[in-house]
């Protein structure tokens, strides 16, 4: 390297958003994810109740 070289000024990029996901394989009970990549039909937000069961329809009387 030369004396006169200056390093380019590098500015850190924020971190992603993340979140924790309920995983009972996992030791804590949850994994972190990258919110980008959160899947609400397959993962459940750690903490989160759980979705309620569809009640099934009242038969006509």
């Amino acid at each position: 390297m030369s004396a006169d070289f200056i390093p380019p000024y590098i500015q850190s990029a924020p971190a992603p958003a993340t979140l924790k996901i309920a995983d009972a394989d996992a030791e804590g009970g949850f994994v972190i994810i990258n919110a980008s990549d959160f899947d609400a039909e397959t993962m459940t937000v750690y903490g989160a109740e759980p979705k309620a069961a569809k009640k099934p329809a009242k038969a006509a009387e």
